[in-house]
């Protein structure tokens, strides 16, 4: 067990001055890519009947939500970020789309058998594909 001695305290104005450095100076492609994440499905699918409307709208964001992902790791790590890899993982479509309905899939079940089961499940899991995206699915 670590003694309260040996931990460093963390120094929240650096770290809340960080942050806002690196949303300042990317902050218009963080925007575009987010918005882009969450409304670009909306609006490719308006024109199709609800049950499809919902499945493919399902599919482009979780994928959409993965580029997004890749935008804000490369602000984070001063990689450039560009609005064109929100479209980068396009590829890896499947794998993406797969982990989100699994965590989906696998919380709902721990909420139909019991509340905290399904709680317990969807906080370990939510950032399953956050961590896929980060890692390259690997």
């Amino acid at each position: 067990m670590m003694s309260l001695e040996n931990t460093q305290e963390l120094d929240w104005k650096k770290a809340f001055g960080a942050s806002y450095s690196t949303i300042s100076r990317h902050a218009l492609v963080l925007l575009v890519a987010i918005y882009a994440a969450m409304l670009l499905p909306q609006g490719l699918t308006f024109f199709l009947p609800p049950p499809f409307r919902f499945i493919i709208q399902i599919a482009l964001s979780s994928t959409l939500a993965c580029g997004m992902w890749h935008v804000i790791f490369a602000a984070v790590t001063d990689d450039g970020p560009a609005f064109t890899q929100i479209f980068s993982k396009l590829s890896s479509f499947w794998k993406f789309f797969l982990a989100n309905t699994a965590t989906g899939i696998v919380t709902a079940i721990g909420l139909v058998l019991f509340l905290f089961p399904g709680i317990y499940l969807g906080l370990r899991l939510c950032l399953f594909p956050v961590a896929m995206a980060e890692h390259d699915f690997g």
